[in-house]
């Protein structure tokens, strides 16, 4: 016994300690989403849903967030305080170069306004998103996360539909927000009515983090 513990110190000290050793193997974790996704709501970047997760997955998170974007829909200043943000397509340049094992996707908020007004574009983009993704990163885990809404609509309903079938449909799991039950509970929304608190993102936390459980 001894013997075995000599070896695995003398090991931790070869890759400069233990802890630096768990870290640098731990998955990485690629976030793609709108501004709930980068922490809108949250009272810090430790509250925010995306760390919440990473932390109870154990997963390293790179956060792709950006507000006022979808699958469809780019965004600017006003929406996430760069002069132009792209849709989530456009951010796969991004996400691949940071080398993730995990990709998780989420939101849909940002597009449902064009998904109502014509689904048709709105949904072969959620479509193009997910095989740009499986066709880029072979080999990574692809995770979907539904939108979520105060008031669940018959169009918030299609949406989840439509990015579970993205999906699954190359390999991808998925978590949906809206059912079996809706997980975000009106006392948890802002004023503003889209973003949430931080419990809001606990609650979104728990969720994903509760159904990637089972799926393992």
């Amino acid at each position: 016994m001894k013997r075995t513990l000599v070896t695995l110190g003398a090991l931790c000290l070869i890759l400069a300690g233990c802890s630096n050793y768990v870290q640098a193997s731990a998955p990485k974790a690629a976030f793609i989403g709108d501004s709930i996704t980068a922490g809108h709501g949250a009272s810090s970047e430790q509250t925010r849903w995306t760390s919440l997760v990473s932390q109870k997955m154990g997963w390293i998170e790179h956060n792709f967030g950006r507000g006022g974007t979808g699958y469809v829909t780019t965004s600017s200043r006003e929406g996430c305080g760069l002069d132009f943000c792209p849709n989530y397509l456009g951010m796969l340049d991004d996400v691949v170069s940071s080398d993730p094992d995990i990709v998780v996707v989420a939101g849909g908020a940002n597009d449902m306004a064009e998904f109502v007004s014509n689904s048709g574009p709105v949904s072969r983009a959620i479509t193009d998103t997910f095989n740009e993704l499986r066709k880029r990163l072979p080999n990574a885990r692809i995770i979907a996360v539904g939108p979520f809404a105060r008031d669940i609509t018959s169009w918030v309903i299609a949406f989840d539909l439509v990015v579970q079938d993205a999906a699954r449909a190359i390999g991808g799991e998925y978590v949906s927000l809206i059912a079996p039950n809706p997980v975000v509970q009106k006392d948890m929304f802002l004023a503003d009515g889209a973003h949430v608190n931080d419990s809001g993102h606990a609650a979104i936390a728990d969720r994903i983090t509760s159904v990637l459980h089972r799926l393992r």
